[in-house]
């Protein structure tokens, strides 16, 4: 049985793997760094928002949001405006520019869940969901973890950052 969990667990850390580096292909493609779509689209879906807020909703430090925006305003994809209410607050906006770069890439992102599913029916991906929400519920559960998926990610997020920071403090 074990075996048998040995190679799911393999397979979905390959499937994992396959699609960042396609989706990092895709968002190299239209022009932005991988994690940079959540930014956008977020800007994009709330406009006026702070970095505070963006890094609230990502569950990102302030610090990769204040890198993040900096990149986009740099590239004219986003415009930051000082807040008339509280000079030391700035509000995001998307640039026409940056609105066509993240249409095309969430194009992008789409063909490749398209790719990626063809040729199940719509029973396959009902029962592939089932199983995939039951093995998450499982895990956070029995490990008392959030069942969201920003909190999850923003947990791995926080656990890379603190192995890379104990590997660079080992070399």
């Amino acid at each position: 049985m074990s075996t048998s969990y040995c190679l799911l667990n393999e397979q979905l850390t390959k499937l994992h793997a396959l699609r960042r580096i396609v989706n990092g292909r895709a968002a190299a493609e239209a022009g932005l760094y991988f994690g940079q779509l959540p930014v956008l689209e977020f800007i994009q879906e709330h406009p006026g928002c702070t970095q505070k807020d963006l890094a609230d909703a990502l569950r990102v430090t302030p610090a990769s949001i204040a890198l993040s925006t900096k990149r986009l305003q740099k590239a004219g994809l986003i415009e930051k405006r000082v807040d008339a209410e509280n000079l030391r607050c700035n509000r995001l906006s998307v640039t026409p520019t940056g609105r066509a770069v993240s249409d095309c890439c969430r194009e992008k992102f789409d063909a490749i869940d398209a790719v990626m599913f063809a040729g199940l029916d719509a029973e396959q991906l009902a029962l592939f969901d089932r199983v995939l929400t039951r093995i998450a519920e499982n895990i956070t559960r029995e490990y008392r973890i959030e069942n969201d998926t920003r909190t999850v990610l923003a947990l791995a997020r926080e656990m890379r950052r603190s192995e890379e920071k104990s590997e660079e403090s080992n070399l």
